[in-house]
C-alpha cells in the first residue's frame, strides 16, 4: 500500500483551483441569466402579471440595475450545486466511509426536496400571496363598465426585492427540519435534548416570527404555529432515527 503525504501548499492549490471553478461557474451563469433576462423576468413576475396588474419603473436606471441584481442573485442560486460539490470534494477524503455514505444520502435528499419546495412555492404559495395583496384594489362599476379607483402597480424594484425575500424566507424556514435531522442523523444532537429545551426554542420562534412576518397579529400567529409544528415534527423524526440507531 502506498501512502501519499499532502502538504499545506497542496491544500492551498486545491482550494484555489476549486474556487476558480466556482467563480467561473458563477460568472458564466450570471451572463447566461442576463442573456435570457426577459424569460427570467417573465417567470418571476408571472404570478402577478396574470392578475391583470402591471409593474412600473420611475427611474431611467431602475430597470437596468434591477436586472443586474437579478442576474447576480440567480447566478449565485444556480451555482449552489457546483459550490456544494467542490466543498464536498475537498472535505470528502477526511471522512470515514460510513459518514460519507450518510452525507451522500442526506445531501441527495436535501437537493431533491428543495427543488420540490421551490416548485410548490412558485406554483401555489406565491400566487396566493399575490392574489391576497391585489385584492385590496378598489373597483367601481358604472354603466356596466369597470374602472379602478385604487390600482396596485408596484415598482419593479420593490416587486423583485419582495418576491426574492418571500422565496428565500420560506425556503429558509423549510430547512429547519433538515438541519435538526442532520444533527440527529450524525449523532451530534439528540431529540431528548431538543424536547427538554422546548421553551427556549419557542422563544426563538416568537422572535423569528416577529422579525420576518408582516406587522399584524394574524401573520405572526400563523408563522409561530407553523414553526412550532415544524419543531414538533423534528422531535418526532428524531425519536424515530434514534430508535433505528438502537436497533442497528
Amino acid at each position: 500500500m502506498t501512502f501519499y503525504t499532502i502538504t499545506i501548499s497542496d491544500h492551498y492549490k486545491e482550494i484555489r483551483l476549486r474556487y476558480l471553478y466556482i467563480c467561473y461557474t458563477f460568472l458564466s451563469t450570471a451572463i447566461t441569466v442576463y442573456y435570457y433576462q426577459l424569460e427570467f423576468i417573465y417567470l418571476l413576475t408571472k404570478p402577478f402579471i396574470y392578475l391583470n396588474n402591471n409593474l412600473i419603473a420611475t427611474d431611467i436606471t431602475e430597470v437596468f440595475f434591477n436586472i443586474l441584481k437579478l442576474c447576480l442573485i440567480l447566478g449565485f442560486i444556480f451555482s449552489l450545486p457546483i459550490i456544494f460539490y467542490h466543498h464536498w470534494c475537498f472535505f470528502h477524503p477526511s471522512l470515514y466511509k460510513t459518514e460519507a455514505k450518510k452525507l451522500n444520502k442526506y445531501f441527495f435528499l436535501f437537493f431533491i426536496l428543495i427543488i420540490i419546495e421551490f416548485l410548490l412555492i412558485y406554483n401555489y404559495l406565491f400566487p396566493i400571496i399575490c392574489q391576497y395583496f391585489t385584492s385590496y384594489e378598489i373597483n367601481i362599476f358604472s354603466n356596466l363598465e369597470k374602472t379602478k379607483l385604487l390600482e396596485i402597480s408596484p415598482k419593479i424594484s420593490s416587486y423583485l426585492s419582495y418576491s426574492i425575500y418571500i422565496y428565500l424566507s420560506v425556503l429558509l424556514f423549510l430547512q429547519i427540519p433538515y438541519f435538526f435531522i442532520f444533527l440527529f442523523y450524525m449523532n451530534i444532537y439528540s431529540p431528548i435534548q431538543l424536547s427538554s429545551k422546548r421553551s427556549l426554542f419557542f422563544l426563538i420562534i416568537l422572535c423569528l416570527s416577529a422579525f420576518f412576518s408582516p406587522p399584524d397579529i394574524i401573520s405572526q400567529l400563523f408563522l409561530t404555529i407553523s414553526l412550532y409544528i415544524l419543531l414538533e415534527i423534528c422531535i418526532y423524526i428524531g425519536y424515530i432515527i434514534e430508535m433505528k440507531n438502537h436497533i442497528k
